[in-house]
């Protein structure tokens, strides 16, 4: 794992027990996720991500999908494919709204844990998730990827 590249694990692992949520752990490829994520025909789908948008560590922030490729392109992929042609081909097969919840790493350095500002940021960041589901009732879906690297 590579330092704060596993907060989305952490936080999807703390979102399991939301019944309100189809969890779905698509490692390091989430092109080999896009039928099991079409089948379930969600109105909404959040990709929860480390990603570096120049924000303090520990800070989150929600894109929207027209930002996706800009903010992904800023820096290095731990994915098989850029996360923009990803969500391209999910929105070729289902209408859905699909937006990243980057979380600003501190380090991704191989070999490190999870740093000391994503450690305390972790149950602020779930609790909002929790909050965006409540808020969303209408949805029939709300679909987290949860990203597992490999050292």
């Amino acid at each position: 794992m590579r330092g704060d590249d596993a907060i989305g694990c952490l936080i999807i692992d703390e979102l399991k027990s939301n019944n309100g949520l189809a969890v779905i752990d698509s490692g390091s490829a989430p092109e080999n996720f896009i039928d099991k994520i079409t089948a379930l025909a969600p109105n909404r789908i959040i990709i929860v991500d480390a990603c570096n948008f120049g924000a303090e560590p520990g800070k989150f922030q929600l894109f929207e999908e027209q930002q996706i490729e800009k903010i992904t392109s800023q820096f290095l992929s731990t994915h098989t494919l850029p996360l923009s042609l990803t969500v391209a081909m999910i929105k070729q097969q289902i209408p859905c709204k699909i937006q990243l919840l980057g979380v600003q790493p501190e380090s991704i350095d191989f070999g490190e844990g999870l740093s000391i500002k994503l450690m305390q940021a972790k149950s602020q960041i779930v609790k909002y998730l929790n909050d965006v589901v409540k808020n969303n009732k209408k949805t029939n879906h709300q679909v987290f990827r949860k990203v597992e690297k490999e050292s």
